[in-house]
């Protein structure tokens, strides 16, 4: 089994992108996590739990529909299409990471493996 065989078409948002659409984007979808794409590559990943830090901890006076993604959106864990649910999990731990991108060919994301799909694995598989 591999981890692209259980995991999901990432949902993308452009790279100019500001807080306030990718709000309204993860709302409007029922996600958790966005890839950030930039001239069609993926270039990043931004999710809930950083959003939600952001706002806890920002001081700014601007509005969110002012302050651009890429001030709080993380880099993206690119690995191998062949890579195992059990091999991910191993990387995530180590990486302290909730998602990995299952790379099709350089800066091209397939799909995105998550802690979701990890334990779904788990518990259809394990149980």
């Amino acid at each position: 089994m591999q981890a692209r065989n259980i995991s999901k078409e990432p949902i993308t948002i452009l790279k100019n992108s500001t807080i306030s659409d990718a709000i309204r984007m993860l709302l409007n979808t029922k996600i958790s996590r966005l890839v950030v794409t930039d001239d069609k590559k993926h270039v990043g990943i931004i999710t809930e739990k950083d959003i939600g830090l952001f706002l806890f901890s920002d001081n700014a006076n601007q509005g969110l529909d002012k302050i651009p993604i890429t001030k709080i959106m993380k880099p993206i864990e690119f690995v191998s299409h062949d890579i195992t649910p059990e091999n991910s999990a191993k990387l995530m731990i180590k990486k302290n990471i909730s998602s990995l991108a299952i790379k099709e060919n350089e800066d091209k994301v397939e799909s995105i493996f998550t802690k979701s799909d990890l334990v779904r694995y788990f518990g259809d598989n394990f149980s």
